[in-house]
């Protein structure tokens, strides 16, 4: 339903172009200016029959629009023209969980007659920068303290923190980044008057936190934390993948715990049932471990839990965890699952839904030595107080100058559903 609503509004957004406000409707279209913080932008996608368009929208209403046509092959040609130059796919190699029953596949060549997007002889950042920010808009974004990004389909889970801003710079170091489910989501449906369909059924959170007290919002001040942190649990059990065993992430929960003054659930204690028990009355969820995405039917996506066990999408997004400031989930995959119109379904929206407000989540199968290094220091900057976008930007610039390598440091990403 956010989806169609999502649609309903980019056709306000489309008769009001670059116009700030065109009457009534498109003033309660375009009620940003209302919920958006100062030194804050929204980078609105909306798929069209031909390309994308692109629209930055501030505390003063629209600020800039761009359209490109480009054909649907473009985005998956530069996400795997991306790994290749970082040699992402050779990593991921090393701790890629493997089906027990597997049939070796090769990736299908995209069709460059149907490619309408100009490939140059330029860093394949450079070229992402150009598909994403048409125009000056990365220059415009950089203005900003703070950028929250609203994708279709398969831009959520493109590197948006290692986009080139000007020479050796990327944008994550001038502006903190978060990926949002859908502008319906992020505002809230009662700020919304679009069109004259009903919004019965439609649940912004699990419909099971409906009896539970309203909690206060992430928050980067804790008082106290109470914390559940899983860490490599034992996976021989899994009746479909073999996946080795992580090292980094045993010592990576261990670390974390020990910062968070809790006892991190290892190897064989980190049972389903022991997550279960306490995954709803924690404040801080954090799982390493495996994970892995299913991009025919993100619900099926998951956690591996020691004995066999999963936790799944489906599974998470029927709990309430509205206490949870913030689930860290430094997993494989964990950003990935199935691309519709809205985005991505899978493990990160689904711990949306269960009432998180932010989640941390990857891009791709990330290295054991420097995600540990990145989510120490992640974890330190939580504890003392900062905002997840925050303590993540500090991680990364942290991360970068130990390892250069944007496939190191640009893995992770903020979703979340609040400004």
């Amino acid at each position: 339903m956010a989806i169609r609503r999502q649609g309903l509004l980019y056709k306000r957004l489309t008769e009001s172009r670059t116009v700030p406000y065109v009457g009534a409707e498109i003033e309660n279209a375009v009620i940003m200016r209302e919920a958006i913080p100062e030194d804050t932008v929204v980078v609105f996608y909306h798929k069209t029959l031909d390309g994308h368009c692109v629209w930055l929208l501030d505390k003063n209403g629209i600020r800039e629009f761009e359209s490109l046509k480009v054909s649907d092959a473009v985005a998956p040609l530069l996400l795997r023209l991306f790994y290749e130059s970082e040699k992402i796919d050779a990593a991921q190699l090393l701790r890629q969980p493997l089906r027990k029953s597997a049939v070796a596949q090769s990736m299908s060549e995209a069709n460059n007659e149907t490619i309408q997007f100009e490939i140059r002889h330029e860093p394949i950042l450079e070229t992402m920068r150009r598909f994403l920010f048409p125009g000056n808009l990365s220059e415009l974004i950089s203005e900003y303290d703070r950028a929250v990004i609203v994708p279709y389909e398969q831009l959520g889970t493109f590197p948006f923190a290692a986009i080139p801003i000007g020479q050796n710079t990327y944008l994550f170091e001038t502006t903190k980044i978060k990926i949002a489910p859908s502008l319906i989501d992020l505002v809230g449906r009662e700020m919304w008057h679009v069109g004259n369909s009903s919004y019965e059924g439609y649940h912004r959170v699990s419909p099971r936190c409906s009896n539970v007290q309203d909690l206060p919002s992430t928050s980067s001040s804790v008082a106290e934390w109470t914390a559940l942190i899983i860490g490599d649990p034992d996976y021989s059990e899994d009746p479909e993948f073999s996946m080795p065993q992580l090292e980094g992430a045993k010592k990576e929960a261990i670390d974390v715990a020990r910062i968070f003054g809790a006892e991190a659930l290892i190897g064989e204690s980190a049972t389903l049932p022991r997550v279960e028990a306490s995954i709803g009355s924690a404040n801080l969820l954090y799982f390493a471990s495996h994970g892995i995405s299913y991009s025919e039917n993100g619900l099926q996506g998951f956690l591996a839990l020691s004995g066999g066990a999963r936790l799944t999408a489906a599974t998470v997004q029927r709990m309430c965890l509205k206490r949870a400031q913030i689930a860290v989930l430094s997993a494989c995959q964990t950003g990935l699952g199935q691309t519709v119109g809205g985005g991505t379904i899978g493990l990160a929206r689904a711990f949306q839904i269960a009432g998180v407000n932010d989640v941390v989540m990857s891009l791709w199968n990330v290295d054991d030595e420097a995600t540990r290094f990145l989510m120490t220091t992640f974890s330190r900057r939580i504890r003392s107080g900062d905002s997840a976008e925050g303590a993540l930007q500090f991680a990364m610039t942290e991360t970068r100058a130990v390892h250069p390598s944007p496939a190191k440091w640009a893995s992770f990403l903020i979703f979340s559903s609040e400004f």
